[in-house]
């Protein structure tokens, strides 16, 4: 059976994605400094290198995938780092290890960042051993590693944050994942802070779904807490509330709800005209496959 995952997903919508991104014009001889190398930012390395030749192209991640090792042999620059701070005033981005990118176009993919400050008790200790194992596919192997260990009548609990969040659909795939590995061993509980289900999000009956926000949260008992009491398992999955990645706000990128603003028609930014963000940090209402192949179309007609 094939399996397909978000990241598979938008693997294969990002080329719609980044094949809209426009530098404005004919292509020019210009620095264009990628940064992010996931599906979406390596799609848009891919499709600028093809339809703005002459520009210089930059791709800076803190872990070049595999597929970044034959980019150099296209003209592509690649570096391992970290950004930390941008100077639009200058056009530089700051690496962690020193180095300076300078740029004329700057292309972002800085992902999402957790939201904890509104939950009592989610510190860095609580971060660890409730963690939200939303990272991708090596991050929900080791989740169901820690299912498997249950013990007959176990209850897993996930929590599932206010919307706008990453891949609106999958608190409710996990759920149902779960209670298929766990059989008669347990149950899940879902606590839910948004009170409807997301359009394209199925619901398995078998899962029992209490529809409040958390508020707090004990890594010792462990449990959550919401404004109704206090809920205690075995193994618990704390999703917290997103926002864009921290270097989006850095940046300034970000608006107040912690989204990066663009034009739907170019994936510009509205807050800095020399950026382009793409991916999850960007304010589309929904964080799904369905919205970004939506988004893609429209995207594509406006380059065309």
């Amino acid at each position: 059976m094939m399996v397909l995952t978000r990241r598979g997903i938008l693997g294969m919508a990002a080329g719609g994605v980044a094949a809209t991104l426009s530098l404005g014009g004919p292509a020019r001889a210009d620095r264009v400094l990628i940064v992010g190398g996931g599906a979406a930012g390596m799609t848009a390395v891919r499709v600028l290198r093809r339809n703005a030749p002459e520009s210089k192209l930059v791709l800076v991640d803190r872990y070049p995938g595999r597929d970044a090792a034959a980019l150099p042999a296209k003209g592509v620059a690649v570096f391992r780092d970290e950004i930390g701070d941008v100077d639009w005033a200058s056009g530089t981005a700051f690496g962690r290890n020193g180095a300076r990118y300078g740029f004329d176009r700057l292309v972002l993919a800085p992902g999402i960042g957790f939201e904890t400050a509104g939950i009592a008790g989610y510190d860095l200790l609580a971060l660890d051993s409730l963690a939200p194992y939303w990272s991708g596919a090596e991050d929900e192997a080791k989740l169901m590693r820690r299912v498997d260990a249950l013990e007959t009548g176990s209850t897993v609990v996930i929590t599932v944050p206010p919307r706008p969040y990453r891949f609106a659909a999958g608190p409710y795939l996990r759920a149902a994942r779960i209670t298929d590995r766990l059989g008669v061993r347990g149950k899940v509980l879902l606590v839910d802070a948004n009170p409807t289900l997301p359009d394209e999000a199925s619901f398995d009956c078998r899962v029992e779904r209490i529809v409040e926000p958390v508020i707090a949260v004990d890594s010792r008992a462990p449990s959550v807490s919401t404004p109704s009491g206090r809920l205690t398992g075995d193994l618990i999955n704390v999703i917290p509330p997103q926002s864009a990645g921290p270097l989006a706000r850095r940046a300034g990128l970000a608006a107040a709800d912690g989204w990066c603003p663009v034009d739907p028609a170019s994936g510009r930014s509205l807050l800095r005209s020399r950026a382009f963000v793409i991916g999850d940090a960007a304010d589309h209402p929904d964080k799904t496959a369905a919205a970004a192949a939506a988004q893609a179309r429209r995207l594509a007609e406006a380059v065309v």
